[in-house]
Formats: C-alpha cells, sequence, structure tokens
C-alpha cells in the first residue's frame, strides 16, 4: 500500500520513548532510547501519539484520565461501578452502581493456537503455574455442577489456527481483571512485569485445560489436540509480543466523546451532532470484567457492559469530534487512540476499526498540516474525511 513512499519511512524499533519538550504550546523535540541504551532526539513539525496509553501525550503535560469516571459526573447511566445480568441487558442495582473506580477492565495476552501437527509446538507448564492456581482451580466446580460445559479453542481462523480472547462473560479466561489497574501510568519495566504475568497466566489457563485431572475428558481431549503456532510470533516463544491493552489514559481534548455520543434522540432517532466530525464510533458498548470474580454478585462479573445482540443495544453509530484527537493545550499534536473521552465512551472508540479510521485522519491532517505551513490544532478538518471517503454521518 505504500508503494514508492515506504523509503520515505524510517521505523525505530525497540525505542522507548524518555523525554517530551515543550515550549508555549507545542512540542519542540521528542527523545527515544534505543535498545543499546543511546538516545535519539527527534524534531517534527506535527507528533502522533499512536499509543494505547497516551504516553507521549503524557509526558508532554497534557491533562488526562484512566479510571472510571462516576455516573453524575456526566449523567452517564451505565459509567462507575456496574454489575449487569448481560443475558437479560439489564442493569443490577447496588449501593455502590454509578460510583467512580480506579479499577480498569482486564487486559490479556490474546493469543494463536493450531491443531496442525505440523506447525504445533507443544504447550508448557510454565514455572509459575502455581501462582495462577488460584485463578483457575474455580472452573473445576463450574464444570462439576454444568455451569460451564466446554471450553473451546477461540474463534477458527483459516489453515487452522485459532484465535483466543479473554471472555467478556465467562469468570476465568485469558482476561486478568485488576492486573491492568496500574498499567497505563506505569512505566516501561513494570509494564514488562505485568505483561509476562499475562503470558503466563495465558499459558497456565491453557496448560490446565489440557492436562489437569479435574477438567472434563472432552475438554482436555480437545486442548491436546492444541499448541502454540510455530510461525506465530517466532521471536516471543509463539506468544504474543504486546498483550491485549483495551484502554489506557484518555487525554482531556477540545471535545470530548460520551455515552450520550451514541445514545439516540426519543424524538428525531439520531445521534447527536457535533462540531466538525472527522469520523464515526460504530460499535456497541463493550466492555470487560474490572473486578475479579471475588467481586461477582449472582455470578455477573463487576464492571461488564456487553450486549450478545449488538445492533439491539443502546449504542448507535455517532460522531467523532475533531476537538476529541486534539490536547488542550498542546497544537501540534493528535492523540487518534486516547482520545478524549469518558469510559464509557472509549467502550465504543477502542475498537479497532475506529482507531485505524481516527489514525487516518490524524496522518492527513500531519501532511495537510506540513504542506499548509501551520500548527495541526489551526487546520480546518472539514476536507479530511471526504478525502479518505470516510463517512461522518450515520446511515439510517
Amino acid at each position: 500500500m505504500l508503494g514508492e513512499q515506504v523509503d520515505r519511512l524510517t521505523f525505530l524499533r525497540g525505542h522507548h520513548l524518555t523525554e517530551v519538550s515543550t515550549e508555549s504550546s507545542i512540542i519542540t523535540e521528542v527523545c527515544c532510547e534505543d535498545p543499546k541504551g543511546a538516545t535519539h532526539p527527534i524534531q517534527a513539525r506535527t507528533y502522533i501519539d499512536g499509543t494505547y496509553e497516551g504516553d507521549l501525550a503524557a509526558k508532554a503535560g497534557v491533562a488526562y484520565r484512566v479510571g472510571r469516571e462516576s455516573s453524575e459526573e456526566f449523567g452517564e447511566s451505565l459509567a462507575g461501578i456496574h454489575y449487569m445480568d448481560w443475558k437479560r441487558g439489564e442493569q443490577i442495582m447496588t449501593p455502590d452502581t454509578g460510583a467512580a473506580s480506579p479499577a480498569i477492565q482486564a487486559y490479556c495476552a490474546r493469543s494463536i493456537f493450531t491443531t496442525d501437527p505440523e506447525k504445533r509446538v507443544p504447550l508448557r507448564k510454565p514455572d509459575t503455574y502455581e501462582q495462577h492456581l488460584p485463578d483457575l482451580l474455580p472452573m473445576i466446580e463450574e464444570f462439576a455442577t454444568g455451569r460451564v460445559k466446554r471450553r473451546t479453542l477461540g474463534t477458527a481462523l483459516p489453515r487452522k489456527k485459532f484465535q483466543l480472547n479473554g471472555s467478556i462473560v465467562q469468570m476465568t479466561s485469558l482476561n486478568c481483571p485488576g492486573v491492568s489497574w496500574t498499567w497505563p501510568e506505569a512505566e516501561r519495566y513494570h509494564r514488562a512485569r505485568l505483561e509476562k504475568f499475562h503470558v503466563n497466566h495465558a499459558a497456565s489457563y491453557t496448560w490446565f485445560l489440557q492436562n489437569e485431572p479435574g477438567v472434563p475428558d472432552h475438554v482436555r481431549a480437545l486442548w491436546k489436540t492444541a499448541g502454540l503456532h510455530r510461525d506465530e510470533f517466532a521471536g516471543n516463544d509463539h506468544w504474543p509480543w504486546q498483550i491485549y491493552v483495551r484502554q489506557g489514559r484518555r487525554i482531556e481534548g477540545r471535545a470530548r466523546v460520551t455515552q450520550h455520543s451514541f445514545i439516540t434522540d426519543p424524538k428525531t432517532g439520531k445521534t447527536p451532532r457535533v462540531e466538525l466530525p472527522i469520523a464515526l464510533g460504530e460499535h456497541s458498548f463493550d466492555i470487560h470484567p474490572c473486578h475479579d470474580r471475588r467481586f461477582a454478585i449472582d455470578k455477573w462479573m463487576e464492571g461488564v457492559l456487553w450486549f450478545p445482540k449488538k445492533a439491539e443495544g443502546p449504542a448507535q453509530p455517532g460522531q467523532i469530534p475533531w476537538g476529541a484527537l486534539l490536547p488542550g493545550t498542546i497544537d501540534n499534536l493528535l492523540v487518534p487512540v486516547a482520545m478524549s473521552s469518558t469510559h464509557i465512551a472509549m467502550s465504543v472508540l477502542r475498537m479497532e476499526p475506529v482507531w485505524m479510521t481516527t489514525g487516518q485522519i490524524a496522518g492527513l491532517a500531519a501532511a495537510e498540516a506540513k504542506e499548509q505551513s501551520r500548527r495541526v490544532a489551526q487546520l480546518d478538518p472539514t476536507p479530511l474525511p471526504k478525502k479518505l471517503n470516510i463517512l461522518t454521518e450515520p446511515r439510517a
């Protein structure tokens, strides 16, 4: 896709952001450290923070949020502490429903497995297996009572591959509720420790299903056919080299996306119009557990927000304003991932097709700012979506 432009790109693998210099309302320089410890300064007219965590924005002094807002702050009925019977699509009211919380949704080591004998790498029991057993042993009771009857290899892909994600509804899965809470603001060494924990949890989970005697025979038999894929993540023992960070920081921008952005007006049947729309958020509200099974109420995990029939859920396609990508205090920075939003709104925005769209807008905006010799915050974004054939009006 890049064609002849590819030679103009420089990809710095394994570099870590160390410092951001600002002057007045602009970033003047960014410094990164390479794998050998050398520092590399980078100067540009426009910077784009494409990280899950909003690391560049944070080091530039941009204000941000991490946890969950209370339902009162923006009048969001689903915000804060939240339990729901997702089978019925009904919120379960508790004394602390709607209270603000630092607990964010779980991450996981989203992994690839295969049943192809020629590509299969045997699963190994991790050294930390005993550490993860308390999270796994409750599955024995769930199998015994019939509450859980099977554990699949995940979503089937071509050539006998399977992609396994953390489950939004199962009480035990690849998800690690509670382990994600410090990730957004953690430095790289602590993140490396947390990442290793997630990978070890995934390895323990799969080994458990394959070998634990209390697991039903048909589940163990299925998992005995599976292993890691030889061609996937070959440089990382075939486990993913990056865990699934479902949300990180959320900047304080010049506009904010909230739950209301995706709720239709009963009178018009439409979601709210915004100033300078550049894309659409088009997904259901989708939040994985924020607390583990110990905080469940009648088997419903705290934090889960999910509608199995997504099109019938309350969230409908809504406009994303240009101002959500613009930090309130920096004029030459765009943040298309950790954009200005509430926790509830991020559950729609965090879907990859949305981030791909806002990322394209950011890239084109940076090019236009260079062409026009102006700061990106001074740009008129109105022509951008049309140039990329991006819809900004929800379909009727």
